[in-house]
């Protein structure tokens, strides 16, 4: 199996192989089955389009060549190019997918499997590793149907752990008190990395010994009186803000730790507000949607040393471990 190919090590990557192979210049931001195979079994259309992602491209060259020409494509690039109609007015769409669908390309394959000798040689020129969520279940599921074990508890890059800890969040600050108003909750499809929040932009942090450092780069120094955003996503199976529909709901609380004073946004309502030097709260019953929920934490920072950190715990452990996350809606 050849997982990812850099241009860069394409030539020593040809000399071990039967037949050379070639990367085309053809980016996709969605991916398509072309063969029924057991590579790919149980990936949906769904699971496989990135256009609403950050990074929106998932296949950044297509796989061509001698040897390709004798395998079987199983994944290739969607003949759509979606990223070219996407924010477009309703009556140009038809007309765009048409002209996309019916343009010539250079190959789009992804997926390659060539039989050889008495063996299957499998071609795929996928990321191995990506900041988006969907694309890391694509490449679990593809490894796991190629008979890798992967354990449950494994860190797929969420900012929630199995066990319910945060560790990776969104963040932009510091704003001074007089411009924190600006941001708002409604407003969470913007909250992307690298997008811009007034003057400053939204950035990754990664929790250190389990706590966010609120004080230190990518955040931008702030002073003495300032606020800091944290965002991220939770999706939940089913519906817990229903008693009537569903009395015996799991109990899924947030407990988190700071000495800021805190206001807790979920689907952009206001569902908690902390004082500072409290250091530890918990906001309880979230009224968790089925489907995606966004987060929003205001953290207003006066004195201490301006850290967070947070865990998600539950009444059922069975139904916590079933919870996703991301650090933008898939």
């Amino acid at each position: 199996m050849v997982w990812g190919m850099a241009p860069k090590t394409l030539q020593q990557l040809n000399a071990l192989l039967p037949a050379p192979i070639e990367i085309t210049d053809r980016q996709s931001s969605s991916l398509l089955p072309t063969t029924a195979s057991p590579v790919t079994v149980g990936l949906k259309p769904s699971d496989l389009y990135f256009s609403e992602s950050s990074p929106q491209i998932i296949l950044d060259g297509g796989l061509s060549g001698p040897l390709v020409e004798r395998g079987t494509v199983l994944l290739e690039a969607a003949n759509t190019d979606w990223l070219r109609w996407n924010k477009e007015a309703e009556y140009a769409k038809t007309a765009m997918v048409l002209r996309s669908e019916r343009e010539s390309k250079p190959s789009g394959a992804a997926i390659v499997q060539v039989k050889e000798g008495r063996g299957t040689l499998l071609l795929i020129n996928l990321p191995a590793w990506s900041p988006v969520y969907k694309a890391q279940l694509m490449d679990r599921r593809l490894l796991e149907n190629l008979g890798v074990r992967l354990s449950p508890q494994v860190d797929v890059g969420e900012p929630f752990l199995k066990n319910g800890t945060l560790v990776r969040t969104l963040a932009a600050g510091h704003f001074s008190e007089a411009a924190n108003a600006k941001v708002d909750p409604d407003e969470r499809a913007k909250f992307r990395e690298n997008e811009r929040i007034q003057d400053l932009r939204w950035v990754s942090l990664r929790a250190e010994a389990n706590a966010f450092a609120l004080k230190s780069p990518p955040l931008s120094g702030g002073s003495d009186t300032s606020v800091t955003y944290l965002s991220f996503w939770v999706q939940s199976p089913r519906s817990l803000d229903n008693l009537l529909i569903e009395p015996n709901v799991p109990k899924v609380d947030l407990a988190f730790e700071s000495q800021d004073a805190i206001e807790l946004f979920l689907n952009g309502k206001s569902i908690l507000a902390h004082p500072a030097g409290g250091e530890s709260a918990l906001a309880s019953g979230l009224p968790l949607q089925q489907g995606w929920n966004h987060f929003l934490v205001r953290v207003v920072h006066k004195d201490g040393d301006d850290t967070f950190s947070a865990k998600l715990v539950s009444s059922d452990p069975v139904f916590l471990d079933s919870l996703h996350s991301g650090l933008q809606k898939p």
